[in-house]
């Protein structure tokens, strides 16, 4: 049985949207799709009268892609353990589906493209729950590859569901997916395969961003430069125009790498910590606020999910009051959130140790750079059980 002009105009339709960035568009047209191919079932591919048990199929149909589109992955299993023809359709076991075939490969591919973008998207912003969800209903997503771009300011991430988060540093995220590899032939195989693919000698060595030159360019300022930097004027001077540098060279060095580098904050607190006594010997400590906010902060618009959220709770709870990490981004005190950016972040404000902005510092009990690198080793810690059958270093503070 051959699409119609019409299932090809929806088919043509829908690869056409496929490099946009959100999926639900995507849904909506699989869905029509979908219930357009089912009422070509049999003999007479424009049948107006469908059998009870077509009418059935597409309300079931409808009722899952309206889940899809939602989120809402629980009530997608309950139906499936009710609909299991429906069930091999989710899971690409297509016995079940009496529709040409080469249009059949176009829904699946279609239908493969949107469960794995809900994924990504929910792997790249922390959304652990809701990427099980998905994960719940078809382990299978783990063997495709695709893009997904954070919340962050840093670059987007190509690969699988969970080479994505290693490279975001999400090691939560991978422990979670860990167990559903197994329910794949050759599901540990395949993992450990998906690792070495993008680090086959461990993650290498990245240095941390070379502070040196906006440092020396705050310690050289006169206070009216300091002051016109705090207020973001853009008046040529050699400290605004060093910022500007420092800006556009951190940028581009965070775009080139695969790996989120944490090892870029944990410096900028550790140079923070080196100069604090300097840039505020006479009392005035404009200067520490002008790298906390400007530095320090604008380093934070990079921070990957569960770097964000950890900064948003705080890092001094996490680290001295073994606070599990939380599954949100809103600022611990003082309202907002950290994600999605704000102009005030890495400008006005920076996120403090105690999970709120601020204006001034400093904020750590053991010296600025203390508390975050203890957050880097546990969080390294904790990634070392996702690579105890495969050699790997992890990054340390």
């Amino acid at each position: 049985m051959a699409a119609t002009r019409e299932s090809a105009e929806i088919i043509g339709t829908l690869k056409k949207t496929e490099g946009t960035q959100t999926a639900v568009p995507s849904i909506k047209s699989l869905r029509h799709l979908i219930l357009s191919s089912l009422g070509k079932r049999g003999a007479t591919p424009l049948a107006a009268d469908l059998s009870v048990s077509d009418k059935l199929t597409g309300m079931v149909g409808q009722r899952l892609f309206e889940l899809l589109e939602k989120g809402s992955y629980m009530k997608m299993g309950k139906i499936l353990d009710i609909y299991p023809s429906w069930k091999k359709f989710i899971l690409y076991e297509w016995t079940d589906i009496q529709v040409d075939e080469t249009y059949l490969q176009e829904i699946k591919a279609v239908l493969q493209e949107a469960m794995l973008k809900k994924l990504l998207h929910h792997v790249v912003w922390g959304e652990q729950e809701q990427a099980e969800g998905l994960l719940k209903l078809c382990p299978e997503l783990l063997l495709l590859s695709g893009t997904a771009k954070g919340p962050s300011a840093g670059p987007a991430r190509t690969g699988t569901a969970y080479q994505i988060a290693l490279k975001e540093g999400g090691n939560e995220m991978m422990e979670m997916m860990r167990p559903y590899y197994e329910k794949l032939e050759q599901g540990e195989e395949q993992r450990v395969a998906q690792l070495k693919e993008i680090a086959p000698n461990g993650i290498p060595e990245m240095p941390a961003f070379d502070l040196n030159n906006i440092v020396a360019a705050i310690t050289a300022a006169s206070q009216e430069e300091v002051d016109a930097a705090l207020r973001k004027e853009e008046n040529n001077s050699p400290l605004c125009q060093a910022f500007n540098r420092f800006r556009e060279q951190f940028d581009a060095c965070s775009q080139a790498e695969i790996f989120f580098n944490p090892k870029h904050l944990s410096k900028a607190l550790t140079v923070y910590d080196a100069q604090e006594k300097t840039w505020s010997g006479n009392g005035n400590c404009s200067r520490c606020h002008l790298f906390l906010r400007q530095v320090y902060g604008f380093e934070q618009r990079y921070a990957t999910e569960s770097y964000a959220r950890a900064l948003a709770q705080g890092v001094d709870y996490i680290v001295e009051n073994n606070e599990p990490l939380g599954p949100t981004f809103d600022f611990r005190s003082g309202g907002g959130s950290y994600y999605p950016l704000t102009t005030s972040l890495g400008f006005d404000t920076y996120c403090s140790g105690t999970g709120e902005l601020e204006l001034t510092g400093p904020w750590f009990h053991e010296g600025a750079g203390g508390g975050f690198g203890s957050l880097c080793q546990a969080k390294n810690s904790s990634m070392r059980a996702n690579f105890r059958d495969h050699r790997f270093r992890v990054l340390s503070h």
